[in-house]
Order: C-alpha cells, then structure tokens, then sequence
C-alpha cells in the first residue's frame, strides 16, 4: 500500500470516528456524536456482486472492496460499544477507500472517487468544528483531518493535471 492511499484511508477511518463514534474515553463513553449523511454512505454501501462473467482482476477488486467493506462495518459497530480501539478503525477505513479507487481503471472515473472522498473531508471538517465549539473532539483530530484532505487534494489536482495533459 502506498503513503498517498494509507493516507486516504486513514482519513476516512478519522472521519468516521469524528461524525459519529462514540468517545472511548471517561465522561464521553456514553455520549453519541451525530455521524454525518456521507459517512454513512459509506458505511452503508452495499457489498458488490461477484459476477461469473467478470474477468479474473475484476472480480479480484471486488472480492478485495467487500471484505474491506464488510470488515469496516463490523468494526464500526464494535467501536460504537468501545470494543475495538480507533486505530483499527482507521486501518480497515485505509483499506476501503484503497479499495475503492482501485476498483476503478480510468483516471476519470478514479478522479469521480477522490472528489467525493474529497466532498466527505469537508463536511467531516465542518461537522469536526462545530463538534469542538461544543466541547467535543479535538485540535489535534482537526490537524490530522486536514493534512489528510490536503493531502487528497493535492493527489486529486496531479490526477487532473496529468488527465489534461493526456488529452491534449
């Protein structure tokens, strides 16, 4: 795995902690923070169907995006009981959106991905902020967040760059 797609997925995986885990930690154990509608299509994407007709690799893709997938449901939901600790979370949320893009061959369609894993940064962002002026999260977490959504930014701009400069 890449830094560039580590990245990517442990940024999702601090997402989804930040929209709507629950804290592990002292006062916070019990208290649920609202997951945003983003996060939760994610978690709620379904698994793909496995096609006899597909080719060797893509099925391979899709076998990779499911387990991947379906690990990170059932670890959300072991994180939501505080059994499970974030930093697994965030692994298995590493290996979905590598997945994810994976799945996909044409930069195009690779570029469609990262804007909308772009798009969740930035209302994780927003949900992160007003989750602080509450009292809830973390500068740090913030930080983190950040350098991880510049860090897709500036892969989903090269991505563009070198799309462009391929079609003229």
């Amino acid at each position: 795995m890449s830094q560039k797609q580590r990245r990517r997925l442990c940024a999702l995986l601090l997402l989804l902690s930040i929209l709507g885990l629950r804290s592990v930690t002292g006062a916070d154990s019990e208290r649920a923070v609202k997951i945003s509608p983003k996060a939760l299509e994610v978690l709620n994407m379904p698994l793909l169907d496995i096609k006899e007709e597909d080719d060797p690799v893509a099925k391979l893709k899709k076998l990779k995006f499911n387990a991947a997938l379906s690990e990170a449901k059932e670890r959300y939901k072991l994180y939501q009981r505080g059994l499970t600790q974030l930093g697994e979370l965030m692994e298995v949320g590493q290996r979905v959106l590598r997945a994810q893009v994976d799945l996909f061959d044409k930069s195009e369609d690779k570029i469609r991905v990262l804007q909308r894993q772009d798009d969740l940064y930035r209302e994780a962002e927003a949900n992160l902020e007003h989750q602080m002026k509450a009292g809830v999260g973390s500068p740090l977490d913030l930080d983190r967040l950040r350098y991880n959504m510049y860090s897709l930014e500036l892969d989903l701009f090269r991505l563009k760059q070198s799309t462009q400069s391929q079609n003229h």
